[in-house]
């Protein structure tokens, strides 16, 4: 079984498939896959005032602050590999 993660804005609450998309819940069952839903590891306003990180966090990379998701990667300590696939990677051969 495989495992996909993706972000709930307000944490996460209620069923793990609740509110997602008919489409995401039916390509996570045909798959075997687990959902994961989890808030995001912190948003701008929690992060030390008037620092660099807090000023501009929300202008780096394609997501700023949601970037963090991949951290989560790092927790799945249960699992004999996680991988952590961008949505801008290609993969072109197992």
């Amino acid at each position: 079984s495989s495992v996909v993660n993706v972000n709930q804005a307000n944490g996460a609450s209620g069923g793990a498939l609740q509110g997602q998309p008919s489409w995401l819940i039916s390509t996570v069952a045909d798959l075997n896959m687990t959902l994961l839903l989890k808030p995001f590891p912190i948003l701008p306003d929690e992060i030390k005032n008037g620092t660099f990180l807090q000023r501009d966090i929300d202008k780096d990379g394609c997501c700023g602050h949601k970037e963090l998701m991949k951290l989560y990667a790092y927790t799945m300590t249960n699992y004999t590999l996680a991988i952590h696939l961008d949505m801008d990677t290609l993969v072109t051969s197992p």
